[in-house]
């Protein structure tokens, strides 16, 4: 007898959460087609503010009294949710039964650890801290970028990823037994707590051994999880004779993996509608934003976008990614 498509069902996994066990085997449970909240619960405040990153495994499966293969089966999102700061992508994972912390570092392989940096860490860092000291003897820099990610590597072999979400540039004039010499400084606030010491050393002219130090490592674009989802056209198309050779896709073919919330940098000595900044009326420019909507991004039905009046802001969206699993009987 060959296989309907009522005999293809989704199956729920054994944690259904967000959680370091979520994840897990197959259950016997289907998702009801249809059904609100069959996979995701519904939106926060916290997370329609800041965004959030979630993950779901389920399993497909066919449900026959028969040996009749299936092939050519997969899975593919055919409609793009309706909010526009929600992205739904599907990556697929070779473990039958591993769990979200796997999921998550397959997800976090798309950046791996690149060349070494020539700044310094500057002095021990102790856990638990989210605000990193980096220096270098003037005129070097080779900092991290706000936004960027970097590895911090322990003489022991430890390492630890981090992304440096504000970063502050500063001068500072220091002395020694040669005399005096300008350093360039890097205040670094993390996107979280350092979960071990990283061990530095006092400000010198020499770079510190690899050996009492820890080291400072860019990071690199790597082939890691492969995601796929949908986007709306920017511009409907009609099919005829004529082959369509090129399509333009709204917002970019990308989708957003990585939750970030917006970093406000308080805006000093300006009140409000009394000081205003003049602005050139040349094409070069550039606009000054004084409040910045930040869209967070969270499950799959809604979201919503914040407004930061008192400070200017980098923003940057988040979103949710689903681990889905082919099942094939």
């Amino acid at each position: 007898m060959p296989i309907q498509s009522d005999d293809l069902v989704i199956l729920k996994s054994a944690v259904m959460a967000d959680v370091p066990e979520g994840g897990g085997g197959a259950t016997g449970t289907p998702v009801v087609d249809g059904v609100s909240n069959n996979i995701f619960p519904d939106v926060s405040d916290d997370n329609r503010a800041g965004g959030a990153f979630h993950l779901r495994k389920v399993f497909g499966k066919v449900l026959t009294d028969d040996q009749d293969m299936l092939l050519g089966s997969g899975f593919v999102v055919l409609d793009p949710p309706e909010d526009p700061a929600v992205d739904v992508t599907l990556f697929e994972t070779d473990g039958w039964f591993d769990e979200r912390t796997a999921a998550v570092a397959l997800v976090e392989s798309t950046m791996v650890k690149g060349p070494r940096l020539l700044c310094r860490v500057q002095d021990t860092h102790y856990a638990g801290v989210s605000l990193l000291q980096l220096y270098n003897v003037a005129p070097g820099t080779s900092f991290p970028a706000a936004g960027e990610s970097i590895v911090l590597k322990n003489p022991a072999g430890t390492e630890v990823k981090v992304r440096a979400l504000k970063v502050t540039l500063s001068t500072a004039v220091v002395f020694d037994a040669g005399g005096e010499y300008t350093i360039n400084l890097a205040t670094c606030e993390l996107n979280k707590p350092l979960p071990f010491d990283i061990l530095g050393a006092p400000v010198q002219r020499t770079p510190p051994s690899a050996s009492t130090a820890a080291t400072v490592f860019s990071t690199a674009p790597a082939v890691g999880a492969r995601f796929h989802g949908v986007k709306p056209l920017a511009t409907a198309i009609t099919l005829g004779p004529t082959p369509i050779r090129e399509v333009t896709v709204s917002g970019g073919i990308f989708s957003q993996l990585v939750p970030a919330s917006t970093v406000p940098t308080p805006v000093v000595d300006i009140y409000p509608l009394v000081e205003r900044p003049t602005l050139s009326r040349t094409s070069l420019a550039e606009p000054l934003t004084m409040g910045v909507s930040s869209p967070g991004k969270s499950y799959l039905e809604s979201s919503s976008r914040t407004s930061i009046s008192t400070s200017s802001s980098s923003s940057a969206s988040s979103t949710m990614s689903h681990l889905f699993r082919n099942t094939m009987m």
